[in-house]
């Protein structure tokens, strides 16, 4: 999605509180509940590595986009997560500084733009990150378990969107992986001029790509595009997507606790239970939020 493109899609007008709102909203997020729940079954597979020819051809593709990781690929995508609570936080700060209290969508600067876009990374990257560790553990258990099949864990829609957005989020990932020194001078070296069609012409042969869009993010498709600038960020909104990522955590804790008692040869039927009833709501919840999203688009 080109940058004017991206602009065009957001709110025709947001306040900066949003922007400070949805830092403050993707941190805890990732700070309370997926980072934490990451590094736990980060643990669990450097002690049992992956082993399922599905998750090893996952893995292939992360590394081959990314590079190789140390450990595993789930710390790396925790470690990845971590670092990106510094990048928030350092956005949270310049946002005070360089956001009007009002903005409008076709006036938003390069640097406005690639703040919006990077904070979005971070959600996005978050929800994908609790879903794709999710699947990576429905795949080690069906290896151990004849009984655990990804198409009765997870519903067809959410592994449309895992196989459909598995790219983004790896697009995603290799901005969170920058440290804030280089996301300060990667910004600071970008023009200082409004989004416009005329720059969008000219910039590329006079400004250079790699100064406009120094992170990359123009192959980021719209479907990372960030509610709160969709529709703004409303009480129920935000009542569903948080009720949506806890039960999501609480799912995967649920699924490591079941995959270790299957490599320790004791299966159990009751949790099963409790992970399919869990399941279900989860794949509920994520249908009402996007919903939700579909309504405040239209």
């Amino acid at each position: 999605m080109s940058i004017l493109a991206y602009i065009r899609s957001l709110a025709p007008s947001f306040k900066k509180n949003a922007i400070l709102e949805s830092v403050e909203l993707t941190s805890h997020g990732l700070r309370e509940q997926t980072v934490p729940a990451l590094i736990a079954a980060g643990s669990y597979f450097t002690q049992h590595p992956l082993a399922s020819k599905d998750a090893l051809d996952l893995v292939a593709v992360y590394q081959k986009r990314l590079g190789q990781v140390e450990g595993n690929v789930v710390v790396d995508i925790a470690n990845a997560l971590e670092n990106s609570l510094a990048i928030l936080a350092h956005i949270g700060k310049e946002s005070k500084s360089i956001y009007a209290e009002t903005e409008a969508n076709i006036a938003l600067t390069y640097v406005k733009a690639t703040y919006l876009r990077i904070i979005e990374c971070a959600e996005f990257a978050g929800a994908y990150a609790q879903a794709f560790v999710n699947q990576l553990l429905i795949l080690e258990s069906t290896s151990l378990d004849s009984h655990t099949k990804l198409g009765n864990q997870l519903a067809p829609a959410e592994i449309k969107w895992l196989d459909e957005n598995f790219l983004n989020f790896l697009s995603a990932l290799g901005v969170l992986k920058k440290s804030v020194p280089e996301i300060a001078a990667a910004i600071k070296g970008m023009p200082d001029a409004a989004i416009t069609e005329m720059t969008e012409t000219t910039f590329p042969s006079t400004v250079g790509v790699a100064k406009t869009d120094p992170f990359n993010m123009r192959q980021l498709s719209a479907a990372v595009n960030p509610f709160y600038l969709i529709g703004m960020m409303r009480a129920d909104s935000q009542a569903k997507a948080y009720k949506a990522k806890k039960a999501e955590v609480e799912l995967l804790e649920l699924r490591l606790l079941y995959l270790q008692r299957l490599q320790d040869k004791n299966p159990d039927a009751r949790l099963q239970k409790e992970i399919d009833h869990m399941a279900s709501r989860v794949s509920n919840l994520k249908y009402d939020f996007d919903k939700l999203k579909k309504e405040y688009a239209a």
